[in-house]
């Protein structure tokens, strides 16, 4: 099997997995998704916090063991502590699923990495990058098959909720 077979199963094993888990709680939704979206300018950019996507993995973990009313209150806590701040994660462009500035997905976690364990989110950011930002990203990654790489956005929106899939929404994102 190619490392880009088995990167394409390891998502569907991963998306097949959440739907398991729906239906078998289903109001603790495990399946999640993110979209990111690009911008160029860094005028009044906020500060970066200095939290990770696993810090929200954690958040949103906590409030998947409690009960509906008490997570949907929680959620919208963890909206309020993450909405509008602006943050910088690190990303794992596979080529194949990135290919464009108008087509390009990536995970939001090292799968392969030390600190996978933990994460049982299905989110596979997708990155709505300007030509310029791609060109950025492709002379970072150039012809790897696999690329981590950083970038800075503000979350400009944040769904999250027992009843929908979690997507997130970054604005003025730098690749770095």
């Amino acid at each position: 099997m190619n490392y880009t077979t088995a990167i394409i199963a390891l998502v569907i094993v991963c998306a097949a997995a959440s739907c398991r888990n729906a239906r078998e709680r289903p109001h603790k939704n495990r399946a999640h998704s993110a979209v990111v979206t690009t911008g160029e300018s860094d005028e009044n950019a906020a500060p970066l916090s200095p939290r990770s996507q696993y810090d929200l993995v954690a958040a949103i973990t906590g409030a998947e063991a409690m009960d509906p009313d008490e997570a949907e209150l929680r959620h919208e806590q963890i909206r309020r502590d993450w909405h509008g701040k602006r943050y910088r994660w690190r990303g794992f462009r596979i080529a194949p699923l990135c290919a464009s500035a108008e087509q390009c997905n990536v995970l939001a976690f090292d799968l392969a990495g030390k600190d996978h364990k933990n994460v049982v989110q299905g989110w596979m950011p997708q990155l709505h990058l300007t030509a310029r930002s791609f060109a950025a990203l492709d002379a970072k990654c150039g012809n790897k098959k696999r690329c981590s790489f950083e970038f800075e956005g503000t979350l400009a929106k944040l769904v999250l909720s027992t009843q929908h899939l979690t997507s997130l929404q970054f604005h003025d994102v730098h690749i770095r």
